[in-house]
């Protein structure tokens, strides 16, 4: 591998790991941030805030209910016998009431006479079947808010009955009825997020306001999801509910949302990021590049320039041209210095080697000189010995015939 690509993918590692390892650690901390968040204070927060509205609505019936239990020309009117002739009076206060407060009815419920009186008179009279008169005069609190149907109009109406003390009894109860239709339409308005709903069940788990007039009537347990978050799965698709207890009405409201819709902002937020941190990574790589190509340029340079002195059968003459003020025009420098002085050295070893051959061809001479002497002396040698060889050959043959001659003599003497 290159030096370049190693520097490239070494930078390159250096920025994609730090931010790929963040951006996991910055998404699993936000999802899980956000995700606790919405579940443990935002949806919370949001069913508050809707018990709040609806507590709110009821808040002027209670005071309005108050208000006529307390009323003391009431409670003397029942404790006289509630006398007929004064009846009117009591209609057009109880009228009067109803309009005051936007009410559906107002009411005097008496125990002593079993008459429901209304703003429109009579309504009834109480039997042995109506056991919420005698189960609420016989429990010990000073209201209730009880649902039930309107005979007249056939709606929803939330009644606030507040008792009544006759003679020290618990004997008679007051109120308003308000209708349930700004409940209704607060309940159906208010949304979390696109599609999650918030609906009201009774005591018992059955859906008696909701968005979706369908499912009016269905029953849920509601007590399981009370200040908890559930994920549960409906038609396939996760949803996410939690519910809160409505104390004032015995009711429960409900929220259901879609999971993915709840984490949807979690999920883009997660995902811009991720965005954000591939542009980061992608302008590193671009910078990267830019740079180790700056950076590999004039050494990318030096290394043609000596592959230039290669090519041209080790040409030092040449020499590296790279004029910037940094350490690689420092290297170049060196590198220029080095060569003159590798010419330089070459030139004297060149002039040195001039020399010894001149040197060498002179004692070639010489020596040849003394080669042809050797051969002429070889030659004269050759020709004493010769000569020696023929002396010595005619001293033998003298001292021959000098013994012949000896020896005649000795014959003729004898």
């Amino acid at each position: 591998m290159k030096l370049k690509q190693l520097v490239i993918i070494s930078l390159v590692a250096a920025i994609v790991v730090p931010l790929t390892i963040s951006s996991l650690i910055f998404s699993t901390s936000i999802s899980k941030y956000l995700a606790d968040k919405l579940e443990s204070s935002d949806l919370p927060t949001a069913l508050r805030e809707v018990r709040n509205a609806v507590e709110l609505e009821l808040t002027n019936s209670i005071a309005a209910s108050r208000g006529i239990a307390n009323n003391s020309f009431v409670t003397k009117w029942l404790e006289t016998g509630e006398a007929e002739q004064k009846r009117p009076e009591f209609v057009d206060y109880l009228e009067q009431i109803r309009q005051a407060n936007s009410a559906a009815n107002a009411y005097i419920v008496s125990g002593l006479s079993n008459n429901y009186y209304t703003q429109n008179g009579i309504l009834t009279t109480l039997t042995s079947k109506d056991t919420w008169f005698t189960d609420f005069t016989n429990s010990h609190r000073d209201y209730e808010i009880a649902i039930d149907v309107d005979m007249a109009t056939g709606s929803m109406v939330a009644y606030v009955n507040y008792v009544i003390k006759v003679n020290g009894q618990r004997s008679a109860l007051g109120g308003v009825g308000r209708s349930l239709d700004g409940i209704t339409d607060l309940v159906k308005r208010y949304k979390i997020g696109e599609s999650g709903v918030l609906y009201l069940t009774d005591p018992d788990g059955e859906i008696q306001i909701h968005p979706d007039s369908n499912k009016v009537g269905q029953k849920i347990q509601p007590s399981k999801l009370v200040n908890r978050v559930e994920h549960v799965e409906i038609n396939g698709e996760k949803y996410i509910k939690s519910a809160l207890s409505i104390e004032s009405i015995d009711w429960y409201l409900v929220a259901e949302i879609p999971e993915q819709e709840l984490y949807q902002a979690i999920d883009d937020a997660v995902f811009d990021n991720l965005i954000f941190g591939v542009i980061i990574a992608l302008s590193g790589l671009f910078i990267v590049n830019a740079l180790a190509t700056r950076l590999f340029r004039p050494i990318e340079a030096i290394t043609k320039a000596v592959t230039n002195l290669t090519e041209k059968d080790g040409d030092l003459t040449a020499r590296v041209s790279y004029n910037e003020n940094n350490e690689i025009g420092e290297l170049a420098n060196k590198i220029n210095l080095f060569l003159s002085q590798l010419h330089n050295m070459f030139k004297q070893v060149s002039v040195a080697s001039d020399n010894v051959k001149s040197v060498s061809e002179h004692v070639a001479t010489n020596t040849e000189h003394s080669h042809l002497l050797t051969v002429k002396q070889f030659t004269s040698t050759e020709t004493v010995a010769a000569a020696v060889n023929e002396l010595d050959a005619s001293t033998v043959e003298i001292s021959n015939n000098a013994n012949l001659a000896s020896e005649s003599a000795t014959q003729i003497v004898t």
